[in-house]
């Protein structure tokens, strides 16, 4: 199948047309135009992390609901937006990224309104989906945008930079979000992103600078987009209610079988599909292919233990949200300084130089709490896991991000990227969901020692694959 793209066009102050190697925009306009999209992705990153200490006071909330059912909170956020990325991206790229990045934005603030209002489980799960479809136009637009901005060689950087905004902002989520709830109830977790998205809206418009691709391709397989959600769905939904019905259960198995055939469905289907929602073409870079794979797997233990972890402080620690919300912000603002100084090296000496000491730092950290974490408070472990842990997870973050597009040219950056955050929320679905069922069994520190070391190994994992991608390139 042949790539039938057939012009990229861009509409900016002192810019001409973009190539795969280069960029005529000034070094400090690129800056500009990655802090402004920064700000839509800022306010994504920010309720990511936001929402793992909303769930605890929406247990107080909604006393009628299960776990299984609050976790819906958490995971329909990450699937919806898994399955809606390719085709939002795609858009971009044909109408415009500047126009999606903006109605992106403005659809992500009303959603958030809306949560926040939100009476029920039932409107509160179908605004964080809304929140999803939104962010959906948001994330691929802006990391074609930055990285077209930049060029091949300062990719890293630029990812690397763009990587650390959301770790900022995911390191702020916890503590100003403990503030706000502690202030006035969980609804203003929600309504931070008002303000928040006027600000990036109109940042947005005077800076961003508008892209689109023309082309005569198809829009990406809607029908693939369906079967991904449903089939992530069924995978979630199995793992969840393996509390109530056990692993073994047939019910359990039944639906985990259904999710499994679903995706092996929708690979099959992209393969034949003439715009497919997985393109399979771009796995035939070895960085991509190897790349994606790291992402997945770091996503699910990233994010495993961001859910664990509040759980762990509320639950077993005893300590009131404010608290706990400011007990997680280390390991976000040692992910964000971690994601900033990966962007330079990987630049300089590759992407795999700088996940490898990641993962080690990752399981040394985290390890650490899995094996020493228990019932009695001790602040010093706590904070020296989070540390360390949070280090490792920046440097894998940002190496891993930069791995994944390095190689890519530039007209195939916008769906390597939207592919790469499928997979990374899929991961990250599923992390969560196996977090649930472990610590749904009994919620004492065994439950949650388990969960850290489910995530210290998955992480370590990531960063093995990544390394055997490096070997496999040396051998060519």
């Amino acid at each position: 199948m042949e790539q039938s793209v057939s012009e990229t066009t861009y509409n900016g102050d002192n810019a001409d047309d973009n190539s795969d190697d280069n960029t005529s925009l000034p070094a400090s306009r690129a800056w500009l135009i990655l802090g402004v999209v920064g700000l839509s992705s800022f306010q994504t990153a920010l309720s990511l992390s936001v929402i793992f200490v909303v769930y605890p006071q929406l247990t107080e909330a909604f006393p009628n609901a299960s776990d299984a059912e609050l976790s819906w909170v958490i995971t329909s956020f990450s699937i919806v937006g898994a399955a809606a990325l390719v085709l939002a991206g795609a858009i971009g790229d044909r109408f415009g990224r500047k126009r999606s990045i903006l109605w992106g934005t403005v659809a992500f603030s009303l959603a958030s309104a809306v949560a926040a209002l939100a009476p029920n489980t039932t409107v509160l799960i179908s605004a964080r989906v809304a929140q999803a479809l939104a962010s959906s136009l948001t994330l691929p637009a802006g990391a074609a945008t930055i990285l077209a901005a930049f060029p091949k060689e300062r990719r890293g950087a630029a990812i690397g930079t763009w990587s650390a905004v959301g770790g900022v902002a995911a390191a702020m989520g916890p503590f100003f979000g403990g503030l706000l709830i502690d202030a006035g109830g969980w609804q203003w977790a929600f309504w931070i992103n008002v303000p928040m998205g006027a600000l990036a809206v109109i940042a947005g418009i005077i800076v961003i600078p508008e892209y689109r691709i023309k082309t005569k391709e198809l829009l990406p397989d809607p029908f693939g987009s369906a079967i991904l959600a449903l089939s992530v769905s069924a995978l979630v939904f199995a793992i969840v209610q393996t509390s109530e019905w056990q692993w073994l259960d047939y019910r359990t198995i039944s639906i985990a079988i259904a999710g499994v055939a679903g995706i092996t469905w929708l690979v099959r289907r992209s393969a034949s599909q003439p715009s497919p929602i997985l393109d399979l073409r771009l796995f035939s870079f070895h960085s991509f292919a190897f790349g994606n794979i790291s992402m997945t797997l770091l996503a699910f233990g990233f994010f495993a233990f961001q859910f664990s972890s509040i759980q762990f402080l509320t639950e077993v620690w005893g300590y009131e949200v404010r608290d706990a919300g400011l007990l997680s912000t280390p390991i976000f603002a040692c992910t964000a300084v971690g994601s900033w100084l990966a962007g330079r090296l990987t630049d300089r000496f590759g992407a795999a130089k700088v996940v490898l000491p990641g993962g080690v730092l990752w399981l040394i950290g985290i390890g650490w709490l899995s094996l020493l974490a228990g019932d009695t408070r001790d602040i010093a472990l706590w904070l020296y896991g989070v540390g360390v842990g949070g280090v490792g997870s920046g440097l894998m973050w940002g190496g891993v991000f930069s791995a994944v597009v390095i190689d890519l040219p530039e007209r195939s950056v916008a769906l390597g990227t939207a592919i790469t955050q499928t997979l990374m929320r899929i991961g990250s679905s599923i992390g969560v969901a196996v977090s649930v069922s472990i610590i749904g069994v009994a919620v004492a520190a065994g439950s949650f020692r388990t969960a850290f070391a489910l995530s210290a190994v998955s992480c370590t994992v990531a960063m093995l694959f990544l390394s055997r991608r490096d070997r496999r390139v040396e051998a060519q």
